[in-house]
């Protein structure tokens, strides 16, 4: 009992910013206030002595209008008990503002406060007092006092629900029971006004009472009930603290081991389940450690929103993910519901049961200060029975008051069952650094995809880090990503911004927004950066810094390698192909390849695999039709090796490369001439510069890695196909069925060798069958003749 009161210190009242200045402009009757307490009682109180240690008399001294008259319609103990209070805060004024360091216990001296005497039967009502007037110094006094160190359990259980009650009232109860000049002290404002709430340092003091009288309580009278949860958010989180210490030391058995039938809460502690003990206490509501706190951080947080809204202070709503965008849409099955508390509803006598949750909106709204306030609460919560939004709301608290492991710990634990958790994710208010602890699940997946379809409108650098970081690196081994992420249409439209380097509209000019430039080296980002800045509010600084463009770019190549094989290599559908071209291929503006928003250079960056270097090959001879690389023999070359054609085994891909070939060489063997080109080029020269035998020797090295032999007899019979190439394919041929030939010699010479031998084996086999046929005959012979002797003898 003894830590929970030195955990908290003796606040004091401080004075209002202009109260010495003000106080000094009064005379000597302007600083009096004439007290009225019920019908005929009346004290005068000089105020400036009394303010620094009342929040009440510091509100009416700093009054423009200087009030002559306070009338409290009931004032417990009446006005002896106020003069006892008076000067009680008089000592305390001589005394300075003192506050109790940690660990210091020491009792404080009460003997100001004697009519009537401070006990047993009178501390409620100096409690109560120091509520009214709202005096921090006087409640932590209080709690310090002999008279409260006295209590017994039974005397301290009543008194602990008194003071509980009181943390709760707000300024605004005091209209019915104090006027000032026979107004209300805040008139004018709402009872949810911020200005109506008690101060932190009112509620310190108050919280410092509760603590006291939790130490007096022994464990069977110190049950959780609505009579409880009536209190302020710092009470009731004192209150928590005090039955956790408390039941951790009533189960603690003789040989120091601990006895427990807890819960485990939503970070990993216990959460005590409250249960009868004894006959008198049969018939009283018992709530648990987790229904408790549910209650009161529900209740409070529906009264802060209200309160917000009335103040203005309430929070935007974040803007929600365009449903609109490719990707954005919301496809996961979620996971299981959160299940309602097992020990049912009936536990709740007011109109909340335990599994109801809170409204979106007020999860929307809620200040970023009153969250940190009830983050505490949150401690006593357990994972298992704590509704969605609210799991949702109790992260963004613990991330407010910067206890991440704790938010982590209980993100992981509600993920799959909070859609609206998953939707703080998407729109920021919850790290996406927490992904990483359940990217098992597929609706990770489908979050990270929902904040990847806002590319456009992230910053770089931002879109950067979920694909460098996540995409690529913690989601790429799971299955799910594949099927949610990789195969969705998503990731063309990535590949292709990506390799824009981040431009507006990125995802149809793909690399064409660097100007044409394949390469996008440094000098070309720049110079494309420095276009964007001039096209944009007339010269204004460019968002896209040369280094972050470069960076996008190279993770765009790993998502293309990623996204190559899933999309087909990135090709429009068979169905949309025309054939009634004489090259077979019709341009499609929605194929980058054709577009060129996807420069050819890129296919290095494909997997190995073979269906992999079946989709670029299609990709080659389709980009080289349209294009007509027939007429441009050098770069046809150059691009020829991203084809790996000595792998190639389908006769059909060969056929159809070899068709290209065949054209190219057609072309070049219909210029003029036999050597160089010289003089004016004719018109149908095409696009070749330079040497024509050096446009000979590249086209006969590109025949020479295909394997002409897969292809039928009848598609060599062409006139546009160089000798050489045939040559070698009948040479080579030739030398196969040499080889062949020689083989089969072989296998006959052998095979003849193996007859004769067999046939000696056969000879030898037979010669000895007739020796054994003449030692047949004669044994039988030689029986005949035994049988009859053996006759006659008979």
């Amino acid at each position: 009992g003894s830590s929970s009161i030195s955990r908290l210190s003796v606040p004091v009242c401080p004075p209002p910013p202009k109260l010495a200045r003000m106080a000094s402009g009064f005379g000597e009757e302007d600083e009096r206030l004439l007290v009225c307490i019920g019908d005929g009682e009346e004290v005068s109180v000089k105020l400036p002595e009394y303010a620094s240690h009342s929040e009440l008399l510091a509100a009416i001294l700093s009054r423009a209008r200087r009030p002559r008259r306070l009338q409290f319609a009931r004032f417990p103990g009446g006005a002896p008990l106020f003069n006892s209070v008076l000067r009680h805060l008089a000592v305390a004024e001589g005394h300075g503002a003192r506050v109790a360091g940690e660990g210091e216990l020491e009792l404080v001296d009460t003997s100001a406060l004697s009519i009537p005497p401070l006990g047993q039967e009178t501390l409620g009502d100096y409690f109560e007092a120091a509520a009214l007037l709202q005096s921090p110094r006087l409640a932590a006094d209080l709690a310090r006092s002999g008279a409260c160190r006295e209590l017994s359990s039974r005397q301290a259980l009543q008194l602990f629900e008194r003071v509980v009650a009181l943390t709760g009232a707000d300024r605004g109860e005091i209209e019915s029971r104090a006027l000032v000049d026979g107004e209300p002290l805040f008139q004018g404002l709402s009872a949810s006004s911020a200005a109506c709430r008690p101060s932190e340092a009112l509620d310190e003091g108050l919280a410092a009472a509760v603590a006291a009288l939790c130490a007096r309580l022994d464990p069977r009278d110190f049950r959780l009930g609505p009579a409880l949860a009536r209190g302020s958010a710092r009470a009731s989180l004192e209150v928590l603290r005090s039955y956790r210490e408390k039941y951790e030391d009533a189960t603690t058995t003789m040989d120091g081991s601990k006895r427990s039938s807890a819960t485990a809460s939503v970070l990993g502690a216990n959460s005590v389940a409250s249960s009868a003990r004894g006959e008198r206490g049969a018939q009283r509501i018992e709530w648990t450690e987790h229904q408790f706190a549910l209650h009161v951080l529900r209740a409070h947080l529906e009264d802060g929103v209200k309160a917000a809204k009335v103040a203005g202070t309430a929070r935007p709503a974040p803007k929600a993910v365009d449903a609109a965008l490719t990707g954005a849409e919301s496809d996961d099955d979620g996971g299981e519901e959160c299940g309602a508390d097992g020990s049912g509803s009936d536990v709740f006598h007011s109109g909340l049961s335990p599994d109801a949750d809170i409204a979106e909106s007020v999860c929307d709204e809620a200040p970023d200060a009153l969250l940190v306030k009830l983050a505490g609460l949150v401690v006593h919560l357990s994972s298992t029975s704590i509704p969605p939004v609210l799991a949702a709301l109790s992260i963004r608290a613990l991330l407010l008051a910067r206890k991440e492991d704790r938010a982590d710990a209980l993100f992981q634990a509600m993920f799959t069952q909070s859609p609206k958790l998953r939707a703080m994710v998407v729109s920021g208010e919850v790290p996406v650094a927490f992904l990483r602890g359940v990217v098992r699940h597929r609706c990770a997946s489908v979050v990270l995809r929902r904040m990847l379809a806002e590319y456009e409108a992230a910053p770089l650098e931002d879109v950067c880090e979920l694909l460098e970081h996540f995409l690529l690196a913690e989601f790429a081994e799971e299955e799910h990503s594949h099927a949610v992420i990789v195969q969705h249409a998503l990731m063309r439209d990535l590949v292709l911004w990506a390799r824009s380097g981040g431009a507006r509209g990125g995802a149809r000019t793909g690399a064409r927004a660097l100007g044409g430039r394949s390469k996008g080296d440094a000098a070309d980002v720049e110079g494309a950066c420095a276009g964007a800045s001039r096209a944009a509010d007339g010269g204004s600084s460019c968002s896209r810094s040369p280094r972050d463009v470069q960076r996008l770019r190279r993770a765009g190549e790993r998502l293309f390698e990623m996204a190559f094989v899933p999309h087909d290599g990135l090709l429009p559908r068979p169905s949309d192909n025309a054939s009634a071209a004489d090259s077979g291929f019709v341009s499609d503006p929605s194929c980058p390849w054709d577009s060129g928003a996807l420069d050819l250079l890129l296919l290095r960056r494909a997997p190995a695999s073979e269906d992999s270097l079946q989709l670029v090959r299609r990709v080659l001879i389709r980009s080289m039709r349209l294009r007509g690389l027939e007429e441009d023999t050098r770069e046809m070359a150059l691009l020829w090796p991203l084809g790996r054609w000595p792998f190639c085994r389908d006769p059909a891909l060969i056929g159809e490369a070899f068709r290209l070939l065949s054209d190219a060489w057609r072309r070049l063997a219909a210029l003029p001439g036999l050597g160089d080109l010289a003089g004016p080029r004719p018109a149908h020269a095409g696009r070749d510069q330079g040497s024509r035998r050096v446009a000979e020797e590249l086209l006969i090295k590109l025949f020479a890695d295909l394997e002409v032999w897969r292809l039928p007899p009848k598609a060599l019979l062409t006139p546009w196909v160089p000798g050489q190439v045939l040559v070698s394919h009948v040479a080579s041929h030739c030398a196969k069925l040499e080889e062949r030939q020689f083989a089969l010699m072989e296998e006959t010479r052998h095979n003849l060798e193996e007859i004769t031998r067999l046939q000696a084996v056969v000879a030898g086999l037979a010669s000895r069958l007739e020796v054994t046929n003449a030692r047949s005959q004669q044994c039988m012979q030689r029986q005949t003749d035994v049988n009859e002797t053996l006759r006659r003898l008979r």
